[in-house]
């Protein structure tokens, strides 16, 4: 039991010196629903940037004279933009039974937290009203491409450790 344990402490060092990340053993099962994750997320991106950043779809809510108009059409605007991404967390919520074996919180995170800020803050980046109303926010100085890369490596770096 001594030299077993040995051995397997030793392989584990070498691979830290080698600095070959470990991948997680997972099944077939797991690795599919990691897929359809991983397809709605790049469908999303992949929209995201066919679309300078959602901005292409975005209106000149300064030309609707009535506020009440204006208001509804702005909540139009980002209902339609929420429900782009509540298609990522549907599938993330499908497959999630057969993924909760699995330490999913960064996944969580990229979704439920940086993805709905890549495109708050991005959003009509020019137009002084988001500059003015998310200041706080990190994306608002960093152009839209650079952040979908962001999110993106960060997808990928999630992904590598189980494929």
């Amino acid at each position: 039991m001594e030299l077993l344990y040995t051995n397997e402490h030793m392989e584990e060092d070498k691979c830290m010196e080698n600095t070959i990340p470990v991948k997680i053993t997972v099944t077939e099962r797991q690795l599919d629903s990691l897929k359809k994750i991983y397809d709605a997320f790049i469908i999303f991106l992949d929209e995201y940037g066919r679309t300078d950043g959602f901005n292409d779809y975005c209106p000149d809510f300064n030309k609707i004279k009535d506020l009440n108009q204006r208001n509804s059409a702005k909540m139009k605007f980002y209902m339609g933009l929420h429900d782009k991404i509540d298609m990522i967390a549907l599938v993330y919520q499908q497959e999630t039974v057969v993924l909760h074996q699995l330490d999913m919180e960064d996944l969580e995170d990229l979704l439920y937290e940086d993805l709905i800020e890549l495109y708050m803050d991005q959003l009509n980046h020019g137009f002084s009203f988001n500059a003015k109303n998310r200041e706080d926010h990190t994306w608002t100085e960093v152009p839209w491409d650079v952040a979908k890369d962001y999110i993106l490596d960060k997808l990928n770096e999630f992904m590598f450790q189980y494929f």
